[in-house]
């Protein structure tokens, strides 16, 4: 089945963007991009290793562009993305790793990340409608909140999500709308995001809610004056077909591939000789029963060697030189970026405070109102509780030292001094009680809400 994917017509503000930076479609590159993590001992004084993650990469990531970083488990696809949309700067970026950006981005890019399990990062018993809603007046501001409704219609419609859908919370939903949920909560900007990011956007989903999450990411990418990047662990050949570029990183972060989906096999066949230790004949063996194995499964195979391999050395070799050279004419017209990607962070406001209050508010007495219950009920078993096990009486000594005892009997100062002991014991009794129930409910009700 062939679905047309064609570009759908951009707007006149699009148009006129797009012919301000004619001159290049990379939005951003990187050249000898390396990574290391350096692993420390904190009781042997000796001197620190580190642990090279990424080595030597070089790419670019182009407007109405799909790229997928495919690989192995441990490869770094999520560390690239990492470095690459700002999330760890300069922590473990050597010196001479190299971050360009477009340099006719006015301001600093939008950039939007979505992680790969979403059902961390969103509350769950939320409704999209709140979801999505509060997405907007915090990317938005209060004065643009009557527009909200039709903003989050129009990016469900686009991202073919039943508008049914907005009246179920976000934990009854599919893994599949999960995932195009979370990409409409970071497209409720009014303006759309220069790059997005998206890590494994279809681990753990079956091949039509995969490939229905793909075909919306296809839709954005021609749509917006956006670039997506998404990384992405075992696909199908449906899916492979509708990126832009790829990269596919092998085991010691480095790539051995970066072009088109169709120049797979013929790059394949072309880069590896017969003297390498993976003949490509030898990838391609099939069984009676089996039809060819398609080219993207044959350079995963590879990948998954590693640097130990003779053939992972050459293809990444050969890659990285491939890339310098397209590299090299863009490098003049765009700006390099010595502190890594830069990061868009919003200022502090008194209206976003009072959103999260609200939200807040909502989630604890609303939302979760039968925990609330709970908690009432609770106060009131303890009030009986501590009504019942002490005497009231207790408060009526004074506590203080009496100079004079003429008007007091042995049986009243005994009777007293029990009494004062009963209310020392009840006032720890309160403590302890109320320091454990606030670290209790505090556990319970707001470890949810830290998302």
């Amino acid at each position: 089945m062939t679905i047309n994917l064609t570009a759908t017509t951009k707007s006149k503000t699009s148009d006129t963007s797009l012919d301000i930076d004619s001159q290049t479609n990379v939005c951003l590159a990187w050249r000898n991009l390396r990574f290391e993590v350096k692993q420390r001992n904190y009781f042997l004084p000796i001197k620190q290793s580190s642990k090279i993650i990424l080595r030597r990469l070089n790419g670019t990531l182009e407007y109405h562009h799909l790229t997928g970083f495919m690989g192995p488990s441990g490869a770094g696809k999520t560390t690239l993305l990492n470095c690459l949309n700002g999330n760890v700067r300069d922590s473990g970026l050597t010196r001479d790793s190299e971050i360009y950006l477009n340099k006719f981005e006015r301001q600093a890019p939008k950039i939007g990340f979505i992680e790969q399990h979403v059902n961390e990062t969103i509350i769950g018993r939320l409704t999209v409608r709140e979801i999505l809603r509060h997405a907007f007046l915090f990317k938005n501001g209060w004065k643009f909140r009557s527009r909200a409704q039709i903003h989050i219609d129009s990016i469900t419609d686009e991202l073919m999500l039943d508008r049914s859908v907005l009246d179920r919370r976000f934990k009854h939903c599919s893994g599949g709308e999960q995932k195009r949920i979370a990409v409409a909560q970071e497209l409720m900007s009014l303006v759309p995001p220069s790059l997005l990011f998206i890590d494994e956007p279809t681990t753990g989903l079956d091949s039509n809610a995969a490939f229905l999450v793909m075909r919306c990411l296809r839709k954005l990418a021609n749509r917006y004056r956006m670039t997506v990047a998404v990384s992405i662990h075992t696909p199908n050949a449906e899916i492979v077909e509708m990126f832009d570029k790829l990269y596919i990183l092998a085991r010691g972060g480095v790539c051995i591939y970066s072009g088109t989906p169709s120049m797979l096999q013929e790059n394949l066949r072309q880069q590896l000789n017969p003297s390498s230790d993976i003949n490509p004949s030898v990838i391609e063996e099939k069984d009676d029963n089996q039809h060819e194995r398609p080219p993207i499964e044959q350079y995963l195979k590879i990948a998954c060697n590693g640097l130990e391999s003779d053939s992972v050395r050459l293809l990444a070799d050969r890659t990285l030189e491939m890339e310098n050279e397209k590299l090299l004419p863009h490098i003049s017209r765009l700006d390099f970026l010595p502190w890594g990607t830069p990061r868009h962070l919003k200022p502090f406001t008194i209206g976003d405070l009072f959103l999260q209050l609200s939200r807040l508010f909502r989630v604890v007495f609303i939302v979760n109102g039968h925990v609330f219950l709970l908690q009432i009920l609770m106060y009131v078993l303890s009030y009986l509780f501590l009504t019942f096990t002490y005497d009231p009486q207790m408060v009526r000594p004074s506590g203080c030292y009496s100079v004079s005892t003429e008007n007091q009997t042995c049986g009243q100062k005994l009777n007293d001094d029990a009494l004062m002991e009963t209310y020392v014991s009840y006032q720890s009794f309160c403590i302890m009680y109320a320091g454990f129930g606030m670290v209790g409910m505090a556990s319970v009700v707001f470890s949810p809400l830290l998302k």
